[in-house]
């Protein structure tokens, strides 16, 4: 069965709660959700974002702090990589160390990613 909801709904992320990550397709504004036990969604293509989209993005979702802090904990390897990229990619180790360091699940970095892409 397929199901669609609007990204970041009550519907979404209890449908996502309820079935973690595994058939869940995240489309900017829809989040999709197959409850078929044997669908494998095709993997996500995630586009490079500016120094600029993943701060704003990081900034309107208020977690701007928290990934300024643990990149300051992570060390100067991870600080020169936040100030000096020019680019940011989504299976980059650094963006899922942060991510993880913050608490974020790799469907809220998936969907902060897809919303980052339209700034």
């Amino acid at each position: 069965m397929i199901r669609i909801y609007e990204t970041n709904s009550e519907e979404a992320l209890t449908a996502m709660a309820a079935l973690g990550d595994k058939n869940v397709i995240i489309d900017g504004s829809k989040t999709i959700i197959y409850d078929g036990a044997d669908y494998t969604p095709e993997p996500k293509i995630f586009p490079r974002l500016s120094r600029r989209q993943i701060r704003l993005a990081l900034y309107n979702a208020g977690k701007l702090n928290a990934v300024e802090a643990a990149i300051e904990e992570a060390g100067p390897v991870a600080k020169i990589t936040w100030e000096e990229a020019i680019e940011f990619e989504r299976d980059n180790p650094l963006v899922n160390a942060i991510s993880s360091a913050i608490g974020m699940s790799s469907s809220e970095v998936d969907a902060l990613w897809f919303e980052a892409s339209k700034l």
